[in-house]
């Protein structure tokens, strides 16, 4: 399976499922080492973006 692949998958899911799937990413990524806590408060209001993006229709799912 590729990234690409994956990805689709992933975005396919339901919107509470992908919630639950990135906050579980960002606990695992604090778990394997010390991750810059400014980066991943950037990866969750980027989340949050897309995920308004996606409630606003202006990214389509397939």
């Amino acid at each position: 399976m590729t990234i690409e692949q994956l990805e689709a998958q992933v975005l396919a899911l339901p919107k509470d499922s992908l919630v639950l799937l990135v906050a579980r990413l960002i606990e695992h990524l604090g778990q394997v080492g010390d991750i810059d806590q400014q980066v991943a408060e950037e990866w969750i209001q980027e989340a949050e973006l897309r995920d308004e993006d996606m409630s606003n229709g202006k990214i389509l799912l397939e």
